[in-house]
This record gives structure tokens, C-alpha cells and sequence, in this order.
């Protein structure tokens, strides 16, 4: 050092040799996916123990564990297999973050890992999805509802989309409806993110091209299963207009099947019909009279009983 300079130590912060050393064990054990993530859920509280810079500092070589998702043990058949060290993971990071930090750098890489996870093989991410729960509602809590529905809910509702996985289809359905859980987004924040991204693929035809779905099928879809569902979490009466108006209204999903219906031969369409039909059932029985009169009888621009008629759906409709 010289005359006129600090000593050659004070040039860095007081953190960097443990950040380094953090680093380095990090990297050390990056030569397979699980050694990496084992070291760092081993660190975890390390980690939790930095000022925020040194945190932020060895952040990106924390996150490079969600790379690759064959680090993590619950896609494997193991009936062992368990979600916890990703909700440990999240939890400890998004907590170390804050609300601002983890929406910004936490939330868009498990959001990549979500798709990834999904893009995969079809059993390994139905299961996944059907233990995330702690997962997501860590993610939530950590990064808050914004980033989750930006980035966690789209991938869950194109899943939900996909007939030809079947599984994967129905897991991502019913994940969707547990987010209106109060430990994940609430009700409030399901219905106003999630339950209009479902309603909006409720009866679309497009969606029912698959020639092996049947009509009994198409009355127990499991996005149809969704809606009620969430619909049941926030009350049948507060979700009313949020469900019927997309599909009773003049310009709704069951006005615009109208022309498509008067082909005998599109089979989609009366499979889109059936699914619709499925929803309207389902939430007439939970809703009050003057609801009922409301949605069912005066919004529709069809009269009473061509809208009975789909309630009701008579096998010359159908067929």
C-alpha cells in the first residue's frame, strides 16, 4: 500500500471474501444438475445471512440452479419425491430479496422453470403441479401477486389448454383453481386474474378439434371443473359477472357458437356447447332468483327458451 491509499483490503466491501467463498463452493459442485442444486439448498442460510449487496452479488450463481430442472428430485418416479426444497428455496431467496427485488430477478426464473417443467415430459409435470402448491404460494408471498399472475398464471392456463395431455391438461386446471386459496393469491386477486383467463376459454371451439373428445366429455372438462371451482371458492353470487357475462352476452361465447351450431357436421361446436351448458348448470343452483333473472333471462338476446334449451340440451340439439 502506499503512503497516500487505504490498505489493499479496504478496497472491497467486508462481504466479498464470503461471497467468494459462497461462489466457489457453488461452482465447485456445478458439474451435475442435482450437485448444484444440493449445494445450494445446503447454503440457503448462508445466503440468508449477507447484506443485501453481498446478496445480490452471488445471486445469479443461487439462481442458476433453476437451469436445469433434472437438478431438482420430484420429477423423478421416486415416491419420495417432493416439492419441499423448491418452496424452501423460494421462500429463503424471495425472502432475502424483498417483495420489489424477488418480482424483478426471482419470480421471472421460476417462471422459466415453470415452462420448462411443462414442456417436458407429460406425468413428471402433472405431478409437479399437483404438489406446487407451497411452491406457488411462496412465490406469491415472496414476489407478490402481480408477478405471479404475469408470470406463473399464463403458463398454467396454456397448459390447461392442452387436450392431447390429458394429464398435464387437468393438473394445471385444478392448480389454477387452488390459487383463490388465502395463502396463495386470495379470492379477490383469483378473481381478477385468474377466473377471466378460464372464462375466456370456456366454449371456444377451437379448443374442442380433438375427434376423440365425446360429448360426455365435453360436460366435465376439467377447465369447465376450474371456473366452478373457483367460482365456489369466491362466491357463487360475487363471480356471477365475471362467468356469465363473457358467455350470455349479446357479443358472448355462446352468441358467437350461433352461427357454427347450424352445421350438422361441426362436431367441435356442440362439443364447445356442451362445456358451456356444463358451466351454466353447475352455477344455477348456487345463485339467487333475482341473479338468475338477471343473467339467465333478461342479458341473453336469445328468448327463454332456446337458452333452456342449451341448460337442458336435447339430443336433437346435440346431435
Amino acid at each position: 500500500t502506499g503512503a497516500y491509499g487505504p490498505p489493499a483490503w479496504a478496497l472491497f466491501p467486508p462481504y466479498f471474501a464470503s461471497a467468494y467463498t459462497f461462489v466457489a463452493a457453488l461452482e465447485g459442485a456445478a458439474s451435475s444438475p442435482e450437485g448444484r442444486v444440493a449445494a445450494a439448498l445446503k447454503r440457503l442460510e448462508t445466503f440468508a445471512s449477507f447484506e443485501l449487496a453481498g446478496a445480490l452479488l452471488v445471486l445469479p450463481h443461487v439462481l442458476a440452479c433453476l437451469d436445469d430442472v433434472e437438478g431438482w428430485g420430484f420429477l423423478t418416479d421416486s415416491p419420495n419425491a417432493s416439492t419441499d426444497d423448491l418452496c424452501m428455496f423460494v421462500d429463503a431467496v424471495g425472502a432475502k430479496l424483498g417483495v420489489a427485488c424477488a418480482a424483478k430477478a426471482l419470480a421471472p426464473r421460476v417462471g422459466a422453470f415453470l415452462d420448462k417443467v411443462l414442456a417436458g415430459d407429460e406425468r413428471a409435470g402433472a405431478r409437479f403441479l399437483r404438489h406446487a402448491d407451497l411452491v406457488f404460494q411462496a412465490l406469491a408471498d415472496r414476489a407478490g401477486p402481480a408477478a405471479f399472475s404475469k408470470l406463473i398464471v399464463p403458463p398454467l392456463v396454456e397448459a390447461s389448454r392442452r387436450g392431447r395431455r390429458p394429464a398435464l391438461q387437468r393438473a394445471a386446471s385444478e392448480a389454477l383453481a387452488r390459487t383463490a386459496a388465502s395463502n396463495c393469491l386470495g379470492p379477490a386477486v383469483a378473481a381478477r386474474l385468474v377466473l377471466p383467463a378460464l372464462v375466456a376459454d370456456v366454449g371456444r371451439e377451437q379448443l374442442h378439434g380433438d375427434r376423440a373428445e365425446t360429448l360426455a366429455s365435453a360436460s366435465s372438462t376439467p377447465r369447465a371443473a376450474a371456473v366452478v371451482e373457483l367460482c365456489d371458492a369466491l362466491g357463487a353470487e360475487a363471480a356471477a359477472p365475471a362467468v356469465l357475462l363473457p358467455l350470455l352476452h349479446a357479443d358472448g361465447c355462446l352468441a358467437q357458437l350461433e352461427g357454427a351450431l347450424s352445421d350438422p357436421g361441426n362436431r367441435a361446436a356442440r362439443r364447445a356447447l356442451v362445456e358451456i351448458a356444463a358451466v351454466l348448470r353447475a352455477l344455477l343452483g348456487a345463485l339467487s332468483a333475482p341473479t338468475v333473472l338477471r343473467f339467465y333471462v333478461e342479458l341473453p338476446p336469445a328468448p327463454l327458451p332456446s337458452l333452456l334449451a342449451v341448460l337442458v340440451p336435447t339430443p336433437r340439439i346435440l346431435e
